[in-house]
């Protein structure tokens, strides 16, 4: 505020762009001390992109930790990792699997996004049994799944039965992790709404865009 200044949004050192960060922390968490608050989404990717400006972000998330907390001491606080990536299931990343920078955050739960058939798997029943459950080889901190699908599109590797079995599969999967948040990424289907979201995510929804249930509902 009180500034003209052009300030770029992924700049975590510049000193404007951390006031206004943390003060937008310190308005939601005072005005409405929520149960629960993310602080970054999948801050793994801006990792493998950026590993030498990450350590910026992560003393922003400390200083904002730090102030939700006095201004809500319940609020849980965590950040999000990208699971995929964070794994370095596709073999892509620049850095290789990202386990070494979870225990960089001071955080309640361990919060994950998590969206295995973009590619990565066929159909749940290839997923190993300890697909989720090698987070405790990392982190002994309860866990919430911040955002996680299986498309029921053919054409981006899903299916409407592999969605229904991925579903009935996670609670097996994250049964020794304490889960204390699991949310689906969308409720119906988007593909021909005319909503811009990227190919993949056209087709997460357990109901059809009408609102008639697929096997997964």
């Amino acid at each position: 505020q009180g500034s003209d200044r052009t300030v770029a949004l992924d700049d975590f050192s510049d000193s404007q762009y951390r006031q206004n960060f943390k003060d937008y922390v310190k308005k939601v968490a005072k005005k409405y001390c929520p149960k629960y608050l993310g602080i970054g989404s999948e801050v793994n990717t801006y990792y493998d992109a950026h590993p030498d400006e990450f350590e910026n972000f992560v003393t922003l998330y400390k200083e904002s930790y730090e102030i939700a907390k006095q201004e809500c001491p319940s609020v849980k606080i965590f950040t999000t990792m990208q699971y995929e990536q964070l794994i370095n299931a596709l073999k892509q990343n620049k850095q290789g699997a990202h386990w070494n920078i979870i225990n960089k955050f001071q955080q309640d739960y361990f919060a994950i996004s998590t969206h295995p058939s973009g590619g990565v798997f066929a159909k749940p029943s290839d997923m190993p049994s300890n697909y989720y459950s090698q987070i405790r080889e990392h982190s002994n901190l309860p866990v919430v799944i911040a955002e996680s699908s299986w498309s029921s599109d053919t054409e981006y590797y899903g299916s409407e039965q592999g969605q229904a079995d991925f579903i009935k599969r996670i609670p097996e999967m994250t049964k020794n992790l304490g889960l204390k948040l699991w949310i689906w990424w969308f409720v119906y289907d988007v593909k021909g709404s005319g909503l811009d979201f990227a190919p993949y995510f056209q087709m997460l929804g357990i109901l059809n865009r009408d609102g008639t249930p697929k096997p997964a509902s």
